[in-house]
């Protein structure tokens, strides 16, 4: 699978079966990293069931096909927006957060948002490799990473 075949599009409640399939297959350590907290099933169901009526959210999912294989996020707070990003284990290392996480920028400026801020674990390499890619100055918060990066 190359990069170029993934295709990223807009989630609407009438992906609700697909989007929450994707959030239950995480593994342990990557709903870990997602959530900041391990979640059991119902928890991640009411969490999905929630971002996906909320007028504030956009939700862009990457896929192989048909396989919903990533999904960005996006949660809008007056000029600013909190992002998160998850990717299923077995297409990790293939640039999709990455693409995600373009599409959530290009999200940002079409709705005037200046700052994407994200919260992630000092295990996730992945976000951090993607907030060195892009300059994003991280600060540690407790137990917790902070990014921000301001894209007006």
């Amino acid at each position: 699978m190359l990069k170029d075949e993934i295709k990223i599009r807009r989630l609407t409640y009438l992906d609700i079966d697909i989007y929450e399939k994707h959030l239950l297959s995480l593994d342990h350590n990557s709903r870990y990293e997602r959530f900041e907290a391990a979640l059991d099933d119902s928890a991640v169901l009411r969490y999905s069931r929630w971002l996906l009526i909320d007028d504030y959210s956009y939700l862009y999912g990457a896929f192989d096909g048909e396989n919903l294989c990533g999904v960005g996020e996006f949660r809008i707070s007056g000029t600013e927006a909190e992002i998160a990003i998850s990717v299923d284990s077995a297409y990790r290392k293939r640039g999709i957060a990455t693409l995600l996480f373009d599409k959530l920028k290009q999200c940002a400026r079409e709705n005037g948002i200046s700052v994407l801020q994200f919260v992630t674990l000092p295990s996730n390499y992945g976000v951090r490799r993607i907030a060195r890619k892009n300059r994003i100055i991280l600060r540690y918060e407790g137990s917790t990473i902070i990014g921000r990066l301001e894209v007006g």
